[in-house]
């Protein structure tokens, strides 16, 4: 493939997801919270996860456990084992940090993994003001 080539298709990826995140920005607008993939993304870098920009598909990939996950396949909202070392860490910094962050209530101890997850979202939002 040439080099012209690699320059176009990059730059269409790149046209498409920036309408990709305009998409989700709208979307999160008419739904009153943030969309599932920044939602996501906003979790992991909380956990400071690393990451890397893969060139030719002009996707970020956040690393856990040694993989590679692309945005989309981010699973903070869908299992317990991506989200609970997020409350554990929230949970630290919590104790660590007494007063340093406004209320936080008791939905971080729900066991609706939605519920969870919404809160953990909230707090990162919180602490990111």
């Amino acid at each position: 493939m040439s080099l012209t080539n690699q320059i176009v298709m990059k730059t269409t990826r790149q046209k498409v997801l920036e309408q990709q995140s305009l998409n989700r920005k709208i979307w999160a607008k008419d739904n009153g919270r943030m969309h599932r993939i920044d939602a996501n993304k906003l979790i992991a870098e909380f956990m400071q996860l690393p990451t890397e920009i893969f060139q030719p598909r002009g996707t970020m990939n956040y690393g856990m456990d040694d993989s590679w996950y692309e945005e989309h396949e981010l699973s903070y909202h869908l299992s317990w084992d991506w989200l609970m070392p997020v409350v554990d860490k929230i949970e630290n910094y919590l104790s660590d940090n007494v007063g340093k962050v406004g209320y936080f209530d008791e939905c971080l101890s729900s066991n609706n993994l939605e519920v969870r997850y919404q809160a953990v979202v909230e707090f990162i939002n919180q602490l990111n003001k």
